[in-house]
This record gives C-alpha cells, structure tokens and sequence, in this order.
C-alpha cells in the first residue's frame, strides 16, 4: 500500500491471459485491445463517467463507428473492463496463495484492500451493476473466480467447505475497501502502518472464529 492512499496509480497492469496490459503498449494492431487499453487509461485518470467510445475513437485515432465492431454499446464495453479488473485482482490474490499457502486470508485481505486502493475507479466499476451487462457470461465467471480464492482460504482454515462464511470474510474486506476508497475513517488509519494493522486486526479476529469451525452450509441444513 501507498504511504499516501489518495494518489493513485494511472499505469496499473491488467494481468489477462498472461500478459501484462500497460497504457503505454497498445497499437492499433489489435483494435479490441486499443479499445480497452484506453478506457482503461481514462478510468484510473478520470471517472467512469469519462469512459464513451466516441472519445476512446478520438483518443486512439480511428473512425467513430470503429469501436462498434468489438462492442455494441458503452455498457458492453464497461463490462469488458470489470472482466479484466476482477482477473487483475484474482491474479493478484493467487500471487498471494503462491507465496504464503491457502490458508493466507490475513495476507488475501491486504492484498484486497491494496487493490481497491490503487485502482478505485475501476474497483468502483467492478461492483456497479447498473453500469455493466449483468448477462455477461465473462463478467460473472471472473467474478466468481476471485471470489474462490477467499472461499478455499476460509474452507483450508476452518477444515472444511464454509461457502456461507466465505461470503462473511468478503463482506468484511470488501466492506473496509470501500470505507478506505470513500475516506469514511478517521485519516490516520489511512497512514500505511495503521492501515495494515487494520486489516490485519479485521482478518485475525475472523479467522480466529473459524478456527473452531465455519457454520453449516445450505445442504447441511
């Protein structure tokens, strides 16, 4: 995490498929990729708001009908950028599993909260229905994907499936996420220290309650 949450970082990479997407290194070889590399730019500079596919034509220099062929609308390709946000943070949480095991929630809710804080718009975007195509295959596959990674690490720690307090631990590193993004906490919690701490405290005390075992899922009932 930044020393100071509020800067914000414009070049974030986009993990897709193995390759690292900067704003720097699209071409018009690949007009999709352009497309989403600079919405992309515009998100984490600006606003959603700001993301429109005739302003992204201008930016990239092609025709106003040209992003059309890969996305029919703005919604479509807003999804397409939640898609690459929840696989930038998926890859994020797996570097996370790779390096201290599956049982790593404490370390998954740092990592969470890091990419919240260093990619707010497009985090924002990520969880703003009203704004994607909510029938997008891509768009809930992703999404689910990430949110495993939470699930198996609540499940390693409680010894057994805990899908129900899965959503529990999401809820509480989600929910800090936003209250961090908004500055709806006393600013000196915002200080990097304090805010690992924070985190650290929020994710212990829960993991501490899982230890005796998560509580019955839907077909235990």
């Amino acid at each position: 995490m930044e020393d100071n949450v509020s800067s914000v970082n414009v070049a974030v990479e986009i993990y897709v498929s193995g390759v690292n997407m900067t704003r720097e290194n699209y071409h018009h070889g690949n007009l999709k990729e352009a497309i989403i590399s600079a919405a992309l730019t515009i998100l984490h500079a600006q606003s959603v708001e700001s993301v429109g596919l005739r302003e992204i034509a201008r930016m990239i220099g092609v025709s106003s009908a040209a992003p059309y062929r890969h996305f029919a609308s703005r919604e479509a390709l807003l999804s397409a950028l939640a898609v690459r946000g929840f696989r930038a943070l998926e890859h994020r949480l797996q570097q996370v599993v790779r390096t201290h095991g599956p049982e790593s929630l404490a370390e998954l809710g740092q990592a969470y909260v890091a990419f919240a804080l260093e990619n707010r718009n497009l985090f924002g975007l990520m969880l703003r229905t009203e704004r994607t195509e909510q029938t997008d295959d891509d768009l809930h596959e992703a999404g689910q994907a990430a949110f495993n990674l939470l699930q198996s690490a609540v499940s390693a720690i409680a010894g057994k499936p805990c899908r129900d307090d899965a959503i529990g631990a999401w809820s509480l590193v989600h929910g800090l996420s936003i209250l961090v993004a908004e500055r709806q906490i006393a600013p000196d919690l915002l200080e990097r220290a304090r805010l690992k701490a924070l985190v650290a405290q929020v994710t212990d005390t829960y993991a501490r309650g899982l230890q005796a075992g998560c509580g019955p899922t839907k077909d235990e009932d």
